[in-house]
């Protein structure tokens, strides 16, 4: 069966984070993917994911256990997807992507677990990529994981969620990349919750997608990602936060799956110069919306420079004019944050007696859209 198709995913949401009052290049927007699966033919749509290195997805935990129904009623050890039949869709529109991210290794937090009371804690999982994203699709700029502990000065800031998922609860989700802002509201050591502001929540199918901020000196972060709503109104929900799980992130980003070739000297994606330290990616010069374009060195490193002049015989091209501003001014260094700087502890995700309405997995989409063949077949 196809991708399916809705009119909207983000209830009430838009389609691109300026509607929001945010500003990302296109390339940041694009560090939000989509997560597929290939079974025996069909393509199934599932979570959300945010590229957080060349080489790194950062998802929800329960986006990438395949025999989610008996793991959440406890009569079962989760059983990881296949890092074979899962792959990442690049772009604002899955069925048009720009490109497509084949999977090496999934990782799931070895501390995930399902409670009565507090629905999935730790509910976190990183996946590795089989190829550097510079190289293979360089459509995108990955977002930095945050490390560093949320400041009391976050509560009652607006954040930026983006994702693909469907406008209700019938798993039709949608191929289209929509965004919300929600207000950070309530933050401890484990998750971070985020209210509806009237500019759109996330749905079923937005899961693993990202709670972004962006700081003071440019770089935008990822707080937390999605793990589960109130289980009442809908109007509130709950983010891994992302700072509690940094001794996973140790364990498995490296600087060549975080940064690949690229170092503070800079490389191009695009005519955007980005550069990568031990925090992850950031945009530090629009090289296009300054009339320049983005040159490599020889030696290595970037830079802006003025394009070349054309030849006197050459036939002139058009104008295709600057790219949309960024509005990122060159970054300012700063010093990462020690790992685990707020103590240890579960990650407590609130949930009405248990793991809350967007619990929403692969596999719980694979089974429908079986009984949907099955009743179809009858």
């Amino acid at each position: 069966p196809r991708l399916g198709r809705s009119t909207r995913a983000v209830i009430a949401g838009k389609k691109t984070p300026a509607e929001l009052g945010f500003t990302l290049h296109p390339l940041e927007e694009n560090a939000v993917v989509a997560q597929i699966a290939t079974m025996d033919g069909p393509r199934f749509q599932g979570c959300t994911g945010t590229l957080i290195g060349d080489r790194l997805v950062v998802t929800a935990g329960h986006c990438v256990v395949m025999n989610q129904q008996a793991w959440l009623e406890g009569a079962a050890e989760p059983q990881v997807i296949d890092p074979e039949i899962v792959q990442y869709v690049v772009g604002s529109d899955i069925d048009s992507p720009d490109c497509t991210l084949d999977v090496e290794a999934v990782h799931l937090q070895p501390q995930i677990a399902v409670t009565e009371l507090h629905g999935i804690e730790h509910d976190m999982a990183l996946v590795v990529l089989q190829r550097a994203l510079l190289e293979s699709c360089p459509h995108a700029i990955p977002l930095q994981y945050n490390s560093e502990r949320l400041a009391e000065e976050l509560v009652g800031q607006t954040l930026l969620q983006g994702g693909y998922g469907s406008l209700d609860g019938t798993y039709d989700f949608s191929p289209v990349r929509y965004w919300s802002a929600l207000e950070l509201t309530q933050r401890d050591l484990y998750i971070i919750m985020v209210s509806d502001t009237g500019q759109g929540m996330p749905t079923f199918g937005d899961s693993g997608s990202g709670a972004l901020h962006r700081t003071g000196d440019g770089a935008l972060r990822v707080l937390g990602v999605l793990s589960g709503g109130d289980g009442s109104s809908g109007s509130s929900s709950a983010f891994v936060r992302l700072s509690n799980e940094s001794s996973f992130y140790g364990e498995v980003a490296d600087l060549e799956t975080v940064c690949g070739g690229v170092d503070q000297a800079g490389a191009c994606i695009g005519e955007a110069r980005v550069t990568c330290d031990g925090w992850g990616f950031r945009l530090a010069e629009d090289c296009a919306a300054q009339g320049l374009r983005c040159v490599a060195g020889e030696a290595g490193g970037a830079t802006c420079a003025s394009p070349p002049e054309p030849d006197a015989g050459a036939t002139p091209q058009p104008d295709a004019g600057p790219a949309p501003d960024s509005g990122v001014d060159a970054a300012a260094a700063h010093s990462p944050v020690t790992a685990g700087d707020e103590g240890g502890g579960c990650n407590t995700v609130p949930g009405a007696g248990g793991p809350g309405w967007l619990l929403v997995g692969l596999l719980v989409g694979l089974l429908l859209a079986a009984r949907r063949r099955q009743a179809r077949q009858r």
